[in-house]
């Protein structure tokens, strides 16, 4: 390859061999963004598990809060009973909260994952344009 002329069959070989592991190392650079694919993919049906059970307790909190108020109406405002309803709300609400919140954690994994198997995806099209 230094010199003029034609390629000697160690060059041609050594040309031949990287190649040979260009294409292997493509396969790889494939399964990988495969298996991160199958990652966002479980990541995302997670998010969507996690939105869905925020809002069965969200749901599970308003009908507290219209349990209680029934509960109060019909027995005349009983103060302890609707202090225990409270707290049985209150806690329901925080539940709904911290569900909400790892639903949004679990939606931004996606996102990250979605965008490195994008960056896989990316790598093995330039290597197969090499190849």
């Amino acid at each position: 390859m230094a010199g003029e002329g034609p390629n000697t069959p160690d060059q041609l070989d050594i040309v031949q061999q990287m190649n040979k592991a260009l294409q292997e190392q493509n396969k790889i650079l494939q399964q990988i963004a495969g298996a991160l694919g199958g990652q966002a993919k479980a990541a995302q049906d997670a998010a969507q598990a996690n939105n869905k059970a925020a809002e069965a307790a969200k749901n599970n909190s308003d009908s507290s809060k219209e349990l209680t108020e029934s509960l109060k109406e019909n027995t005349g405002g009983s103060e302890g009973l609707a202090a225990a309803m409270g707290k049985q709300a209150k806690t329901t609400t925080e539940a709904s909260d911290t569900m909400s919140s790892f639903a949004d954690k679990a939606g931004m994994a996606t996102a990250a994952l979605g965008a490195l198997a994008a960056v896989q995806s990316g790598v093995k099209s330039g290597f197969a344009a090499v190849g």
